[in-house]
Parts: structure tokens; C-alpha cells; sequence
């Protein structure tokens, strides 16, 4: 039966219920009206007659006193028989009207009949006409007064009998229309209560299902797909808890379904990402033979112009498909969630002038004006992904140039808000817009709407430079990734303004530390020695430090695992302690956690050092005790920078010279020759022969390495995969290791975990080489025991500055360093000339910043890009390009200080 039928059923039954009551109540209320309205109409009635009974009565009495007086006078006799007539008629209608006082109107019936004896006795004497005596008279009106009132006794007791029942009778039905009345009100509380019954009868198990579907509901929103719902109320609850469960089944099927389909995408998206990665190793390695022999024939001093132009010409087009391919990677990685940001701190200032330059030569190339305009209140040192802004930002800006033929490019960076300050009350947030304007094609609305899809490009692709219509895509995934977006506002034919709001944290310390190392060569502590501890497995890291911070000052300690560490720190009692996180027997967290343990430890300053980029484990070394984490490899002014905040000391510094004794120095330097070393070939290295294995599955990845090192000085093996590898490593005991990461049989990864669980091998220098560009794979190769990645395809200088820094020799080149010298013409101090190096000030300052952080990949780089600037510029970028290529970082820094003194 329908909830709404059971409704309506009960409501009618109680509704005719009500009003059945109420309506038998009103004519049982009428009912009782009427007879006690009867009653008193009776009553009343009856007083009247009593009252004409009365009145006859008296009409007697009259009448037969006058009988009495006058002796049967007939007139007399007349009118008392009238009066008897009216009497006897009135009593009987008395009786008539109220039967129930019959036994008082038969009282008045016998007093009257003896008065009735009366009369006859006085009418029956014999004398006839003759008045009677006066005591006679008197006795008899005695007689009759007698009789008389008695007879209006009896009928005032009537009177007040009747006036009493009329009155109870009154009574009697007040009460009965009150009983009624509270009767008829119980009668319809109880319909109403057992109505409410009903109704709770009808609705608690519709409540109770209606609870059941929220809970059924709840239960399937939590992910149980096969909850289904019990309930038989025969009514549209169970009918729609059968379309419940249907949904739910439905939903069942579907989600399964979307499992399937989302397991085949998810099999599809690792298969193009295995493919991808697979074409990275495809595609690398051809290119790796290209450009690495590209690079090998330009060294040859055999070649002509001619031959090397065309070298340049492949090496270039090498590089432009190298970059493609990294933007297809790029965005496969983004699509796989693998890529991340790597953040840390960096000069501001240098960084944005460096994207300039780079980008102001294309502008220049092109003929077009190229203005940079940062404002005063920029950061000097930000925490931001240094290499992953730089790409937006070269993106964006080398967009602007290839799309602009006419006018220029303008370049923006400035403080869009105030500075605020995070939770920790101590780290700045600067929001920093940095806005691209050039007077280029442009783009209309729908174009300007689709720009950031992967494989679209604006315009005309058929007339316009190469590219996979990637950049901008990859560029909005990483401003996303920094909590960002790329925005534009453009107009077809009137050029384009892209912007981003990048909120940047601010780092307070750069300042000081920069102008710590800025100040000059440290050469001493001004606030006594302190002694620092390192703990590293690896001897080389340790060196570095040790070798730094000795010539400094510092009394130094090594131990080479957490155990020895332990030990070594209640002996050496130092005041700060460096250690590597993963090391055998203990490893750095439980260093860690047991010297925190130790109350002469408490306060100690720890810091960990690591490869591993993970903020897991940064977070977890800081959560057991440590104070500060610095990323491998270590650069010296992070680590004095550090020193100097955890010890609170003050530097000495190496005296500078003064304004004149610097003026004669650059006059000296300017207007005399000096010597710039161009070897045209290295021929051999310093010290020992060194052997290198190389295992690589791909035998023209081996053979770039052979030709490019064989004629160097270096005894080379090669092992086709790593069970061969392990073969050759015992049998050849190498100096060093370059291996693949992906070979058939053994892979890179199981070849350096067996390799170091042989004690011959456990410090041998091992690099891994692959196309393979994740940086998970990169820290998992470096924390399994490897002392190096090298990128495919190789890069030259690449793979020799890595040889120099893991075998520790120098090169030996063709010919003396003075065997070829160039001429610079004298120059005066004070007056410029066009025949004079005048390098912008902007280019030395960014190569001093990058000289006191020891950064020679990027002073090698910039060097490059300045001699690529102007051949003017060729003797002083040729002499820093050989200086880094020997690691002379000092000798770098004298010679950036000249032209720094020059240009002051």
C-alpha cells in the first residue's frame, strides 16, 4: 500500500471520527434541551392551573359563605357550582399534565371532598331560607376557612415542588451538556491520539529506511560500490531502495569500467613514457656519435675553414635537435608528475642579467633594440629553481625576438606588492612580475587562447623559425609548478605582453654572506680556530672540505662512517660536525639521533650533507637533530656562508691593493704583452698512466670516448654490458669507470652495487653516462655508490673537467703556454680607445660572482658567450676559457679583478 493512501485513509477515519462525535454530541445536547424545555413548559402549565385551582378554590368558599348568609340562595348556589366545575376541571388537568404528583392532588382531593360533605350537609337542612345564627355561621366559615387552607396548603407544597423540580431539572441538564461536552473532547483526544499512533506506525519506517538510504549513501560515497540496501515497507521507500541498489549497481559497473579504462591509460601513459625514454636512449645515442665527433674533428688543426664551418654547422644542428628532444622529455615528464623544482638560493641580479645577455645577442643578430628595465627594490639573493626559471624566462624572451621583425623587445622585472612575511617571521616573500612587451606579429583572441596547448603555434608555421610548439606549454607547467601562470594580452599586428607573478622568497642571509665574499680571499679566522669534524665514506668529499677550510684555519677530523664518527666526535670534541646522510655500518640519521642523545652534544651544530635532493630527507635529517642540510656538490660560499652563521666568527681577509698600486698594475698588464695560452691539442696528462673501462651496450658510444681520450695519455678497456664489466674491472683494475645505465644482462645500477661490494673496488671513481634526463634516477645512481652522471650525448669538456676532478692530474698540452701570445695595444687608464678591450661592466661583475662561487662550468660558458660577442673580446675570453678548463680559480679570480679595478 502507497505512504499516501495509508495517509488519506487515516486522516478520513479520523476526520469522520471527529466530526461524528461532535455532531452526536450537539443532538444528544439537543435532545436533553428539549425535555428539560419540556419539563419547565409542563411546570409552568402546571403553576397556571394551580394558580385557576387556587382561584376556584376561593371562588368556593366565597360562594358558599354567601350560601351560608343568605340560605341557599340560587344564585349563590349557581355560581359556587361553576366554582366547584372550574376546580374539579382544573385538577384533573393538573393531573394530566403531571401524573407524578397525583398523590398530593389526591390529598387535595379528600380535603376537598369533606368540604364538598360540608356543603351538602348545609344545604340539606331543613330550614329554607332562614339565616342561620351567628355562632352557627361562625362555626361554619371556621369549617370552611379550615378546609380551605388546607387546600391551598397542599397546593403551595405543589407549587414549591414544581419550582424545585423545574430548578433540578435546569441543573440536571447544565450537567448533562457539560458531561457531553467533555465526553464529546476526550472522545476526539483519543481519535487524535490514536491517530498520531497511526501516523507513527505509517512514518517510523519510512523514517528508518530514509535513515538507511543516507547511510546506504555515505557507504558508497566512502568507495563500497557493493553496499546494497534491505527494505520491504510495500510502499515507494522500497521502491526507491530497489532504484538505489540499481543506481549503485550501475555505478558499480561504471566504475569498474572506468577502472579498466583508466588501468589502459595508465598502461598507455607508461607505455609513452617507456617510449619516450626509449627514444631518448634511441635518439641520444646517434647524436651522442654526431656531436661527439663533431667535436673530436674540430680539433683538429688540419682542417680548413671551410671543413670546420661545416663541423660548426653540424655540431649547431646537433644541439638545436638535442634541445627538441630535452622540450619532448620535458613535457613527457610533466605529464608524468616527475617533474619537480629544485630550489635554492642565487644572486637575483646576476641571474637576470646572465638571461639578458643571452638573449640581447639574438636581438642584436636580428637588428632589433632589446631594453632590460629592472627596478631598485628587486632581492639580491632569491630561493627559487634557478635552472627552470631561466628556461621560462629564455623561452618567453626568445619568443618575443623570433616573432618580432621591426622595433624591439622590453624586458620588465619589478615588485608588484609590498613584502611580506612568512610563518616562520624570519623569510621574506617578495612578489616579483617579471613582464616580456615586444612590437612583434602579435596574436588574436583565439590564437592567444590556444598558445599554451602543446604542438601550437602562432602564425604562419610555414614562414616562421624552427620548433615543436612546446616551449610556452612547458613554460606555463613550471610557472605552475611555482605557483603561477604566464599571462598575455596581445592584438593582432600591434605585438604581445606576457607576465608572470612569481612569489619569491627573499634570502636575508645572501646579503651578508654575499658581501662576506665579496670583501676579498678569506685567509683566516679573526675569532680564534674552531674544530670541525667530517664524516663522509667517500675520501674525495671529504678532501674538498678538508683542503678548503684547513688552509683557512680550521683543525680538522675525518671519519669515514657513522661508527668511527661517533668515536671520533668524543675524542675530538669539535665544534661543528659535517656529515653524509647514507655511509656503511651507521649512517647519518643515526648519528645523528645518537649524538643528540649525549648531553655534551645537546647544542653541538650538525650539518648534513648529501647528494640526495629529496625534501624527505632534508625534513627527516632536520627531525632528528640536525641543524642545517647542504646539498652536494658543495659550493664554498654555501659552506662558509654556513660556518660563519652556526659558529659566529669573523673572517680575515687577504689585503687588496690600493688605488694606485692597482692603477700601475693594469697599466702594467695593458701595455705590455702577455701571454694567452691556445693549445691546439692536449697530448697527455701529468703523473701515472690512467686506465678507464667503458661499458656501454652501444659501440659507438664507446668508440666517442676512445677516440676522444686515446690519444690523451689514458689506457682505455671496454665491456659490452655489466656481467662483462665486472669481468674486465678485475681483470684490467681501472682508475676510473663511465658507464651505461640501461645494457642487456646487468644494468649500470647492479654492475656499481656488486663493484663496491669487492674491497679493491669500494673507492674506485665510478660516472654513469645515459640519455636518461630524471633526476630520480640521477640521485638513485649517486646514492647506490656512483661518483658521477654524465649526460648523453658528451660533451667534451664535460666528460675531461670530470676526468680532472676525479683522477686529480693536469693536462699536458702540444706546445709551452708562451709559445703563442697576443698582442694588446697599449691601452691608457684614463683614456678609451677603439683599438682598446673595454668589456661591459655588467659581463665582469656576473664572471666575478660566478668566480667567487667557484662555479667553472659557468665562467667557462659565459667566457664562451663573450668571445662569441666580439672577436675584440677574443684574448681576454680565450685566457678565462683555458684558466677554467685547468681549474685555475684563483688565477680566474686575479685576472676578473683587473678589469674590475679598470672598469671602477
Amino acid at each position: 500500500m502507497r505512504i499516501t493512501t495509508k495517509c488519506i485513509g487515516s486522516s478520513a477515519i479520523v476526520v469522520g471520527l471527529v466530526v461524528s462525535t461532535l455532531i452526536g454530541g450537539d443532538i444528544f445536547i439537543r435532545q436533553a434541551e428539549g425535555k428539560a424545555q419540556d419539563t419547565q413548559a409542563k411546570n409552568a402549565k402546571s403553576l397556571t392551573t394551580i394558580l385557576k385551582i387556587n382561584v376556584a378554590l376561593n371562588n368556593q368558599v366565597a360562594a358558599l359563605k354567601d350560601m351560608i348568609l343568605l340560605r341557599r340562595d340560587i344564585a349563590n348556589q349557581v355560581k359556587y357550582e361553576e366554582a366547584l366545575s372550574g376546580f374539579i376541571t382544573d385538577l384533573s388537568e393538573l393531573e394530566n399534565l403531571n401524573p407524578g404528583i397525583a398523590s398530593e392532588l389526591g390529598k387535595i382531593r379528600d380535603r376537598h371532598s369533606l368540604l364538598a360533605e360540608l356543603v351538602t350537609e348545609l344545604t340539606s337542612q331543613s330550614q329554607v331560607n332562614k339565616p342561620l345564627e351567628l355562632a352557627e355561621s361562625q362555626q361554619d366559615f371556621r369549617v370552611i376557612n379550615a378546609f380551605s387552607r388546607d387546600i391551598e396548603l397542599y397546593l403551595n407544597t405543589l407549587i414549591q415542588k414544581l419550582q424545585k423540580q423545574d430548578i433540578l431539572a435546569k441543573q440536571d441538564f447544565e450537567h448533562f451538556k457539560q458531561n457531553t461536552q467533555l465526553a464529546r473532547q476526550i472522545l476526539i483526544l483519543s481519535i487524535l491520539l490514536i491517530f498520531i499512533g497511526q501516523l507513527l506506525l505509517i512514518f517510523l519506517p519510512v523514517i528508518r529506511s530514509i535513515q538507511k538510504l543516507q547511510q546506504g549513501a555515505a557507504i558508497i560515497g566512502r568507495g563500497n560500490l557493493e553496499y546494497r540496501l534491505d527494505i520491504q515497507t510495500k510502499d515507494e521507500i522500497e521502491q526507491l531502495a530497489d532504484a538505489f541498489n540499481q543506481m549503485a549497481t550501475t555505478l558499480s559497473e561504471s566504475y569498474r569500467s572506468l577502472e579498466v579504462k583508466k588501468e589502459l591509460a595508465d598502461r598507455a601513459n607508461r607505455a609513452k613514457s617507456e617510449f619516450l625514454a626509449n627514444m631518448s636512449h634511441e635518439l641520444r645515442t646517434p647524436l651522442n656519435g654526431i656531436l661527439g665527433y663533431a667535436q673530436i674533428l674540430q680539433r683538429d688543426s688540419s682542417l680548413t675553414t671551410k671543413q670546420q664551418d661545416g663541423l660548426r654547422i653540424i655540431h649547431q644542428c646537433g644541439s638545436h635537435l638535442l634541445t627538441l628532444i630535452t622540450d619532448i622529455l620535458d613535457l613527457s615528464k610533466i605529464e608524468a608528475q616527475k617533474m619537480e623544482l629544485y630550489n635554492h638560493d642565487f644572486h637575483f641580479p646576476a641571474f637576470l642579467q646572465s638571461v639578458v645577455e643571452i638573449c640581447r645577442i639574438r636581438a642584436d643578430q636580428k637588428g632589433i633594440s632589446f631594453i632590460y628595465q629592472p627596478t631598485s627594490d628587486l632581492p639580491i639573493g632569491v630561493w627559487a629553481d634557478e635552472k627552470r626559471l631561466r628556461q621560462v624566462l629564455i623561452n618567453l624572451l626568445g619568443n618575443a625576438i623570433k616573432f618580432t621583425e621591426k622595433g624591439g623587445v622590453k624586458f620588465d622585472v619589478s615588485c608588484v606588492e609590498q613584502p611580506s612575511l612568512t610563518e616562520n617571521s624570519q623569510q621574506i616573500t617578495k612578489t616579483i612580475r617579471c613582464q616580456i612587451a615586444d612590437t612583434g606579429i602579435g596574436m588574436s583572441q583565439e590564437q592567444a587562447a590556444k598558445i599554451f596547448l602543446p604542438f601550437e603555434q602562432v602564425g604562419d608555421t610555414k614562414k616562421q623559425s624552427e620548433g615543436t610548439g612546446l616551449g610556452l606549454a612547458i613554460s606555463q607547467k613550471i610557472v605552475q609548478l611555482m605557483g603561477s601562470t604566464i599571462q598575455v594580452k596581445s592584438e593582432l599586428g600591434q605585438g604581445s605582453t606576457f607576465w608572470i607573478d612569481l612569489n619569491l622568497q627573499e634570502s636575508i642571509d645572501w646579503i651578508q654572506s654575499a658581501r662576506v665574499i665579496t670583501a676579498g680571499k678569506i685567509v683566516g679566522i679573526a675569532s680564534g680556530k674552531r674544530r670541525i669534524l667530517i664524516i663522509d665514506d667517500k675520501w674525495e668529499n671529504r678532501s674538498v672540505v678538508v683542503n678548503l677550510l684547513e688552509e683557512i684555519g680550521f683543525e680538522m677530523a675525518e671519519a669515514t662512517d657513522g661508527q668511527e664518527g661517533l668515536e671520533k666526535a668524543l675524542q675530538f670534541l669539535p665544534d661543528l660536525i659535517i656529515t653524509d646522510l647514507t655511509m656503511p655500518v651507521m649512517d647519518g640519521f643515526e648519528l645523528t639521533r645518537r649524538l643528540r642523545q649525549m648531553p655534551e652534544f645537546g647544542e653541538l651544530v650538525i650539518i648534513v650533507s648529501s647528494a640526495s635532493v629529496f625534501e624527505s630527507d632534508e625534513h627527516k635529517s632536520i627531525g632528528v637533530g640536525a641543524d642545517d642540510f647542504l646539498p652536494k656538490p658543495v659550493h664554498a660560499d654555501d659552506l662558509l656562508e654556513k660556518l660563519q652563521k652556526y659558529l659566529q666568527i669573523e673572517w680575515i681577509y687577504e689585503n687588496v691593493p690600493g688605488n694606485s698600486e692597482h692603477e700601475t698594475l693594469i697599466k702594467t698588464h695593458q701595455q705590455n704583452s702577455f701571454s694567452v695560452a691556445i693549445p691546439k691539442k692536449i697530448i697527455g696528462i701529468t703523473g701515472n698512466k690512467r686506465k678507464i673501462l667503458i661499458v656501454d651496450d652501444n659501440i659507438d658510444n664507446r668508440s666517442v670516448i676512445i677516440n676522444l681520450l686515446g690519444d690523451m695519455g689514458f689506457e682505455i678497456a671496454e665491456a659490452f654490458n655489466g656481467q662483462e664489466g665486472l669481468v674486465k674491472a678485475v681483470q684490467f683494475q681501472p682508475d676510473l669507470i663511465i658507464t651505461d645505465l640501461a645494457m642487456p644482462d646487468m644494468d649500470g645500477m647492479e654492475m656499481s652495487s656488486r663493484l663496491r661490494r669487492l674491497p679493491e673496488f669500494y673507492k674506485l671513481p665510478i660516472m654513469f653516462s645515459s640519455t636518461e634526463i630524471f633526476h630520480s634516477e640521477e640521485h638513485q645512481s649517486l646514492e647506490s655508490g656512483v661518483n658521477d652522471f654524465l649526460l648523453k650525448p658528451v660533451q667534451v669538456e664535460n666528460l675531461l673537467e670530470k676526468l680532472q676532478q676525479h683522477l686529480q692530474f693536469e693536462w699536458i698540452y702540444d706546445a709551452p703556454q708562451e709559445q703563442e701570445t697576443l698582442e694588446l695595444a697599449s691601452v691608457d687608464v684614463n683614456q678609451k680607445s677603439t683599438d682598446s678591450i673595454v668589456i661591459p661592466p655588467e659581463e665582469i661583475e656576473q664572471l666575478w660572482e660566478l668566480a667567487m662561487r667557484g662555479n667553472i662550468k659557468a665562467i667557462r660558458e659565459q667566457a664562451q658567450q663573450l668571445k662569441n660577442l666580439d672577436e675584440k673580446f677574443l684574448p681576454y675570453a680565450e685566457e678565462l676559457l683555458q684558466l677554467a678548463k685547468s681549474f685555475q680559480i684563483e688565477k680566474i679570480k686575479e685576472l676578473i679583478q683587473l678589469y674590475r679595478g679598470s672598469e671602477q
